[in-house]
């Protein structure tokens, strides 16, 4: 597949013949946030930029050519399952991508001036229970804690 990001979307077509396999339209939180329309006329954000495709995802985020102030609200970082065309996040603040490798995304956000890093953190499961022998119908507390943070799907 070839891909197209667009003021209305993102497209990818069909290498061979060059129809379109799928269509990504990110529609707008509320009606007027954004000039841009799909062919129904709801409102739409753009995503005039480019994108890195990594495990079967592409990164973009929201932009246009000349950014508007006030600056458009609503606006996040996004990832689409390439195969699909499905959303599988997104990120409030249209970040800048700067790389992906390890399983981690690195991307600055312009508006607050930080840079963030996205991925798979450290991941921890516990698990006490009393070590002793239960009488069957007697009661057993057993206590346990996981740490975890989702991966970049």
């Amino acid at each position: 597949m070839l891909y197209r990001q667009a003021y209305d979307g993102v497209y990818a077509f069909d290498w061979d013949d060059g129809s379109i396999v799928w269509h990504y339209i990110d529609y707008a939180l509320s009606p007027y946030e954004s000039p841009y329309t799909d062919e129904n006329g709801t409102t739409v954000y753009s995503i005039n930029t480019g994108g890195i495709i990594a495990d079967g995802k592409m990164y973009t985020y929201n932009t246009e050519h000349t950014e508007s102030w006030p600056l458009t609200r609503g606006w996040g970082l996004l990832c689409i399952n390439i195969t699909t065309g499905e959303r599988v996040w997104r990120i409030a603040n249209p970040m800048t991508i700067g790389a992906i490798a390890d399983g981690y995304l690195a991307a600055a956000d312009s508006r607050d001036g930080y840079q963030y890093v996205f991925g798979k953190g450290k991941t921890a499961t516990s698990i006490t229970a009393p070590d002793m022998v239960i009488t069957k119908g007697d009661g057993i507390v057993i206590k346990g804690t996981v740490l975890t943070n989702h991966p970049l799907k």
